[in-house]
C-alpha cells in the first residue's frame, strides 16, 4: 500500500492541491512544446525555401545577383569593394527552366571608370527571337547596347569590352510562350587599361607581363627588333631597315621590285569617329558616308560626307533636311543615279521613314514608309528591286523579317521565307 503524503484530516484540500500542480504542469508543458514546434517550423521553412543563397538564424543571405525574402527573385547590385580592383563571379537565371514572362536584372559596378570587362557564355539555351539577353555599357537600358543574345549557343562565346563608366546593366526577358534551361554566364571586371595587351595578366589594378614584353600596358616588346630582322636587314631605333629586294616589320617578304607608299589618312573638318553609319559607293568616282553614331560631337552640319575618288577631294552634301538628322543604324543603297535611305535610329526612335537623295539635283525626298521600323539591318539591290533583312524592332525586338520595295510599282511587300533564319 503507497505512503500517502496527506494527513488524515486535510485529504480534500491535499487533493484540490494536487490538481492545480497537475494542470499547471501540463499547460506549461503545452506552452513549451508550442514554442519548440514554431521555432522548428521557422526554422526549417525560411532554410528549406532559401534558392540562391544560405539560411542564418532564420533569415536568407542571398548570392550575389539575387534578391528577395527567399532569395528567389535574379536581380541586383554587384559591386567591388573594399578597394578590390577585380570583381569576377557568375550569373544565372536559377534551377531548372526558366518561369514565362520571367525579367532578370544586374548592375555590375567596378572600382573605377574605364574598366575592362569580360563575359563568358558557359551555357545559353533560350527560344530564339523572343528570349533575349541584353548587355548595355552604362547603368540602365537606355545606356549603349553592346549585345544581344537568343538561341542555342554551342561554341561558349566570349565577349570583352571597355566600360565607358563604371557600370555595366545586364537584362533577361521571357515572354509568355516556350521556356528552356536558360543561361549561365561567367564575368571578369578588372582595372588593367588596355587588356594588358594581351601580353600579360591583370592583378590589384597594374599588368604582370609575360616574358619578352615590358611596359604599363606590356605593350613594349623587349626585343628590339622582330625575329631580328630575319637577317635581312639592320635593326636601327627599334625598326627593321631592310636590305634591297626585301620588305615587312622583320623584312621577311620579298618586295618583288614592287614601290608601297602608305599615305597617312585624311578627313574633312567635321568628319568624326563614328559607328552604325552607312558607306555607299555610286559606281562611277563619289563614295557616301552618311549619318552615324557619335558621342559627344553632335551638330546638325556633320551628317553627310562625299569623296571624289578621282580628285582625292571631300565634299560636303545637301543635310538641310531636318526631318533626315541624326540618324544612326540605317542602310542606303545606290540605284539609277539615286540613293535611298531607310529606317534606323532617328533622334532615339527606331523608324520606318524612306528616302531618296538625286545625284543631280542634290535634293532629299521622303518616299512611302516600310513595313516594319527597323534597325541595324542591311539593305541590298536585286534588279529592280531593294532587300531589306532583317534588324532591331522596338517592338518585336530582333527580327528575321525581309521588306521588298519595288522601284517600278513603288510599293513595298513583305517576301516569305522558304528557309528557317536561325542567327
Amino acid at each position: 500500500m503507497a505512503a500517502s503524503i496527506c494527513l488524515p484530516n486535510s485529504r480534500r484540500k491535499c487533493k484540490r492541491t494536487l490538481d492545480v500542480l497537475y494542470f499547471s504542469h501540463m499547460i506549461v508543458g503545452i506552452i513549451f512544446v508550442s514554442i519548440f514546434l514554431e521555432f522548428v517550423n521557422s526554422q526549417s521553412s525560411s532554410c528549406v525555401n532559401c534558392e540562391q543563397g544560405i539560411c542564418n538564424k532564420s533569415k536568407c543571405f542571398c548570392d550575389p545577383g539575387w534578391d528577395g525574402e527567399l532569395c528567389n527573385k535574379c536581380k541586383g547590385k554587384v559591386s567591388s569593394r573594399d578597394g578590390k580592383f577585380r570583381l569576377q563571379g557568375v550569373l544565372y537565371d536559377g534551377s531548372g527552366n526558366y518561369s514565362q514572362e520571367s525579367t532578370c536584372s544586374w548592375l555590375l559596378k567596378a572600382e573605377k571608370e574605364n574598366s575592362r570587362v569580360h563575359f563568358k557564355l558557359n551555357e545559353f539555351i533560350t527560344e530564339c527571337i523572343w528570349d533575349h539577353l541584353y548587355i548595355h555599357d552604362g547603368d540602365s537600358a537606355f545606356s549603349p547596347l553592346v549585345a544581344a543574345y537568343s538561341g542555342v549557343l554551342k561554341s561558349n562565346p566570349g565577349l570583352k569590352f571597355k566600360m565607358s563608366s563604371q557600370y555595366v546593366f545586364i537584362h533577361f526577358y521571357s515572354d509568355a510562350a516556350f521556356t528552356l534551361p536558360g543561361f549561365n554566364i561567367s564575368y571578369d571586371i578588372d582595372d588593367c587599361d588596355l587588356e594588358c595587351s594581351e601580353n600579360g595578366q591583370c592583378t590589384n589594378g597594374s599588368c604582370n607581363c609575360v616574358a619578352g614584353w615590358t611596359g604599363i600596358h606590356c605593350d613594349i616588346p623587349i626585343t628590339y627588333c622582330p625575329n631580328n630582322c630575319s637577317d635581312k636587314g639592320h635593326c636601327i631605333q627599334d625598326s627593321c631597315i631592310c636590305n634591297p629586294g626585301y620588305t615587312g616589320n622583320s623584312c621577311n617578304l620579298s618586295s618583288g621590285g614592287l614601290n608601297i607608299q602608305v599615305q597617312k589618312p585624311f578627313q574633312p573638318e567635321g568628319l568624326t569617329g563614328r559607328a552604325s553609319l552607312s558607306l555607299v559607293f555610286d559606281q562611277s568616282d563619289l563614295l557616301f558616308i552618311l549619318g552615324g553614331y557619335r558621342m559627344r560631337d553632335y551638330n546638325e552640319s556633320n551628317n553627310m560626307f562625299i569623296f571624289n575618288l578621282t580628285s582625292n577631294k571631300w565634299i560636303q552634301g545637301n543635310q538641310s533636311t531636318h526631318e533626315l538628322w541624326p540618324r544612326y543604324g540605317h542602310s542606303t543603297v545606290y540605284y539609277k543615279n539615286s540613293l535611298y535611305l531607310y529606317g534606323g535610329t532617328y533622334k532615339g526612335d527606331i523608324v520606318n521613314d524612306f528616302w531618296t537623295y538625286n545625284l543631280e539635283t542634290h535634293i532629299w525626298t521622303p518616299l512611302m514608309p516600310g513595313i516594319w521600323n527597323v534597325t541595324g539591318h542591311t539593305a541590298h539591290i536585286y534588279q529592280d528591286t531593294m532587300l531589306v533583312f532583317f534588324g532591331y524592332s522596338n517592338t518585336y525586338g530582333y527580327i528575321n523579317e525581309v521588306m521588298q520595295y519595288n522601284f517600278t510599282s513603288r510599293n513595298w511587300s513583305h517576301v516569305p521565307l522558304k528557309i528557317f533564319v536561325l542567327y
